[in-house]
């Protein structure tokens, strides 16, 4: 994955929040099994609904999710904003 065309201006993620503010898909998430970082600038620039990853009990020392990108996604509300 090319970050810039993901997250970069004029990217994918900027066009997937237009199309949700024009009711085009109700959510944005984004999933992936490595690169924390990469989920961290995602969820501090864009608003996002979900949040998927692969995780197991190795991770915490190579990719460190639970105290990275999982709290922050809950500070933002991803999940909340998809429940129904």
């Amino acid at each position: 994955m090319d970050p810039e065309r993901v997250l970069g201006k004029g990217g994918v993620l900027e066009f997937l929040v237009e199309a949700k503010e024009e009711g085009l898909t109700r959510f944005v998430g984004i999933s992936g099994d490595s690169r924390s970082a990469r989920f961290l600038e995602a969820l501090r620039w864009f608003e996002i609904d979900v949040v998927m990853c692969a995780v197991n009990v190795v991770d915490r020392h190579t990719y460190d999710f639970e105290t990275t990108v999982f709290p922050l996604a809950a500070e933002r509300g991803a999940a909340r904003r998809a429940s129904p």
